[in-house]
């Protein structure tokens, strides 16, 4: 099963290209399957309390860097979309 919520919960306008995107590109849901771990692993040390600040401030820019990385495959799809199309 793929892992996308997330990446639709972060861009809910562009669903329709996201799972478009993942049924033709390996390396499209791979990054949304990153994406994923990275929030689990987000989460994980914001819980773990105080003394790892530092890994979750690391895990917060990884998600930023990953959520570039999305919006830009997105962005390329949706230009090569046909007229009306996401």
């Amino acid at each position: 099963m793929m892992k996308i919520s997330a990446v639709i919960s972060r861009f809910p306008e562009h669903e329709l290209a996201v799972h478009r995107l993942c049924g033709q590109d390996s390396g499209f849901r791979e990054i949304c399957e990153d994406y994923e771990e990275a929030l689990v692993a987000l989460r994980h040390w914001e819980q773990a309390g105080p003394v790892y600040a530092t890994r979750a401030v690391e895990y917060r820019q990884i998600i930023g860097e990953i959520e570039a990385d999305i919006q830009s495959e997105l962005s390329t799809h949706l230009q090569r979309a046909p007229q009306g199309g996401t």
